[in-house]
């Protein structure tokens, strides 16, 4: 499965066309009070004929295509280091179009984003009026919302988060950026940073600025009603509001909390089931070079979609299994976040006191992963006699967790990003032993388990035209198993790798992506397990921007290569109440016995619902 994405579409400019190319010379980004000035220049006043631009997100880019263009020679765009919405630009040459993509933090609303000319230069202006939010989507690097990751084009994961804005645009600077070595395919180097003025990087929360500069706003908003193939309803509502503000120059402090609620109707196990939660709270200081965040944190790492091998810091959310996208599916956990950064680089260390079980659903939902009547549980294959000795098993997830330690070093700024990551860590995916022995008057235990793992990896991106090609990659020293001979836990190297690749076809807004992963347990001949996992994952969605419609549709899909197992998830979004998303989707499983499709296999189900981020 691809991370669930949506698409903003904006208003471009034109002009009659002049018939010929023009050139871009040079491509500088600025900040001010106002927010971030992209000024783009050509030769004397020739401009382009004509340009549309509009945003994406999963994860969060702004796309600025320009007709009968092309780049000049050696062109390198330019932007401040550490810019909080930027974190990198890159461009493909098209035969008819120049397309240039800004990897963002966040996706801006449509009104916070302004196209102007001026002369013979375009201005791209993103406004300043809330911060913007951390991911990856990744993401990533790009950070999701809530979430918080280095900043690398271009990201895994997603960000999901709208902002709305009122300042005005920032006047273009006087002086083109500076030509470097010849490339024809580039991500933006960032220029020298400016003066430091002391200001922290806002990397969390969107919302609206009061006079003291503090933010309220809503990292996600959620209402969903579902039918669940003629057995009876389910509803999910979640909330998760913050504060977010300055205590000083250099000192943000941050507040979240969360409440999800789970209900289920009709023949459904009856579920009334309503939690509250922290989300990420912090204080940090930045002082431009150094980053200290002391508190809950949603750190993701890595930057392929769905399964991503080197993120291992973040705590699980299956209470709505697989039906988010990969930031909401993640839960804040305490944390030590060291960051340093200059120019193109940053190394990032992250401390975890201790660690955060997974946060699994009621366990008469639906989505739980036992099924207590026949002793099944999702993506096992067991044989009958040990379903047999499950039947009507309860789960204990509830561990004491060791501290952990994570470091990442990410270099951007270059035809190919990359990153190397070293951790010692719970492995974050629970696995499922059996804790005590059913007895006639008690059913059995089955414990929830986390091995503790050493993960070495790195992940890789570069642009090629109009794809976006990612890979990445980890080795653990220790994954859970069980031993087909006596039912005993084992642990086993595990290696795992994606590899990815994103297009819009026909250089139009349709946008595609599919990526091939692979799971291997190493020296587990004897596994109940399964061994060797390949799925391709992937996604299509597209706008129906052509006729004028603000509706986007998009299939999400997941299709094993080793066992019969799929996943399909269809959906229409209607987005002309921006920024709320009214919804409907079908998610269809199916599979062989022991995978997760089939596990879920007779809980298809359909839906509707409304989602915000403001």
């Amino acid at each position: 499965m691809a991370l669930l994405c949506t698409l903003l579409a904006t208003p471009g400019i034109a002009q009659e066309p002049s018939g010929q190319s023009a050139e871009l010379l040079s491509l500088e980004v600025r900040r001010g009070p106002a927010g971030a000035t992209a000024t783009l220049r050509f030769p004397g006043s020739a401009a382009p004929p004509g340009a549309r631009h509009f945003s994406l997100r999963s994860p969060a880019r702004y796309v600025l295509d320009l007709s009968a263009t092309r780049a000049a020679d050696g062109l390198q765009p330019t932007f401040p280091a550490d810019d909080p919405l930027i974190t990198g630009i890159r461009f493909g040459q098209h035969p008819s179009t120049l397309r240039i993509v800004f990897d963002l933090r966040a996706v801006p609303a449509t009104d916070e984003v302004a196209l102007q000319r001026q002369g013979g230069a375009l201005v791209l202006v993103f406004a300043a009026r809330a911060p913007v939010t951390g991911a990856a989507v990744a993401a990533p690097p790009d950070p999701a919302p809530g979430s918080e990751s280095p900043a690398a084009p271009p990201a895994a994961t997603a960000s999901n988060a709208v902002q709305a804005g009122v300042a005005a645009p920032t006047p273009a600077p006087e002086s083109p950026a500076p030509a470097a070595k010849p490339r024809s395919l580039v991500f933006g180097a960032p220029a020298a940073p400016a003066a430091n003025t002391g200001a922290p990087l806002a990397v969390e929360g969107t919302g609206s600025a009061s006079s003291d500069g503090w933010k309220l706003s809503l990292d996600r908003g959620l209402l969903e009603a579902g039918h669940i193939d003629g057995d009876g309803g389910n509803l999910h509502l979640q909330t998760i509001p913050a504060l977010e503000g300055p205590l000083s120059d250099r000192l943000q402090l941050r507040l979240s909390a969360r409440v999800d609620g789970q209900y289920q109707t009709g023949d459904l196990p009856s579920l009334r089931r309503t939690r509250a939660d922290y989300d990420a709270s912090w204080l940090r200081f930045d002082d431009g070079t150094w980053r200290v965040t002391a508190g809950a944190q949603r750190i993701i790492w890595g930057r392929t979609d769905e399964f991503s091998p080197t993120d291992r810091l973040s705590t699980r959310d299956y209470t709505r299994l697989m039906m988010d996208d990969l930031a909401d599916r993640r839960r804040a956990n305490p944390a030590l976040r060291i960051e340093w950064r200059r120019a193109s680089q940053r190394l990032d260390f992250v401390y975890l006191p201790t660690f955060r079980e997974a946060e699994l659903s009621g366990r008469e939902s639906i989505w739980y992963p036992l099924d207590a009547a026949t002793g099944a549980i999702a993506g096992l294959p067991l044989p009958d006699a040990a379903r047999n000795l499950l039947a009507g098993a309860r789960v204990d997830n509830d561990i004491d967790g060791d501290e952990g330690f994570g470091l990442r070093y990410t270099r951007t700024g270059s035809r190919w990003d990359l990153a190397l990551t070293a951790q010692r860590v719970h492995n974050p995916e629970p696995y499922f032993t059996l804790g005590r022995m059913p007895t006639a008057t008690a059913p059995a235990t089955l414990r929830a388990v986390y091995p503790r793992t050493t993960v070495l990896g790195g992940d890789i991106a570069t642009a090629l035209g109009a794809w976006t090609l990612r890979a990445e990659a980890a080795w653990l020293s220790d994954s859970a198993y069980t031993r087909r001979s006596d039912f005993q836990l084992q642990t086993a190297e595990e290696v795992n790798w994606v590899l990815g690749a994103e297009v819009f076809p026909g250089d139009g807004d349709t946008r595609l992506t599919t990526q091939l992963s692979g799971r291997h347990l190493r020296d587990s001949d004897d596994a109940i397990d399964f061994t060797d996992v390949v799925t391709v994952f992937g996604e299509l969605e597209t706008p129906f921007n052509a006729a004028g419609l603000p509706w986007r549709a998009q299939l999400r899909y997941s299709v094993r290569l080793d066992e019969d197992g799929t996943y399909l998830n269809p959906e229409v979004t209607f987005t002309g109440w921006e920024p709320s998303e009214l919804y409907f989707g079908i998610h269809l499983y199916d599979g062989d016995y022991g995978t997760a499709e089939g596990f879920y296999a007779d809980r298809d189900s359909a839906v509707i619902g409304w989602r915000a981020k403001f």
